[in-house]
């Protein structure tokens, strides 16, 4: 999917369908992540399961596929050797067709690996963040409260407080009023702290 911004620049973005066919879901703003961090993320998963597209448990060609993987080209790995990606709530879905890897191997590394591997699956955790200009920033594992820096936690007990107090029959307006800020900002927590406790 694509997007274009007013300087004319095309940004490309993974869809959730879930989340966008929803509009009211409070995650809304994940329905679309930014392309290069997910590629990024498929890219390591690919390169991190080296062994299992082999098929190769040990030895003198395991070892050489380990230390030059890098010399295949990403986009020829990861063309050829993931079949689908699948984008859900809080973790990616890789699905490999390891056949394709064996020509790779005899084509950029001159060396010949076992029979292909069976296709298989992963699942790869990741967390979405805000950034300060609310661009989605995507990062691996899930989000744990200790890592994040003083100033996303405060943002946090700011959300989860002003959430509280809105379902409870306040006003977003009044919070803002109230706290001398506007309500695009108190919105923004409120949504930030859906984004943390899912």
């Amino acid at each position: 999917m694509f997007t274009k911004k007013k300087n004319g620049k095309r940004y490309r973005y993974y869809c959730n369908q879930t989340l966008a066919e929803d509009k009211l879901h409070p995650d809304k703003t994940r329905s679309r992540l930014p392309s290069h961090e997910i590629e990024s993320f498929v890219e390591r998963a690919v390169r991190d399961n080296i062994a299992t597209l082999a098929n190769e448990d040990d030895g003198v060609v395991l070892d050489h596929l380990l230390a030059n993987h890098n010399n295949i080209p990403t986009y020829d790995l990861v063309r050829s050797c993931v079949k689908r990606v699948i984008v859900n709530f809080d973790f990616l879905t890789v699905k490999f067709n390891p056949e394709p890897f064996k020509k790779l191997v005899e084509r950029y590394l001159n060396v010949s690996v076992n029979e292909s591997a069976e296709p298989f699956e992963i699942n790869i955790p990741f967390q979405t963040l805000r950034s300060r200009d609310t661009s989605i920033i995507i990062r691996p594992g899930k989000i744990d409260i200790f890592d994040m820096t003083p100033e996303d936690k405060k943002r946090l007990v700011q959300g989860i407080v002003w959430r509280d107090e809105h379902f409870n029959g306040t006003y977003i307006s009044d919070i803002a009023k109230r706290e001398n800020c506007s309500s695009r900002y108190i919105r923004n927590r409120i949504m930030g702290s859906f984004e943390f406790l899912n």
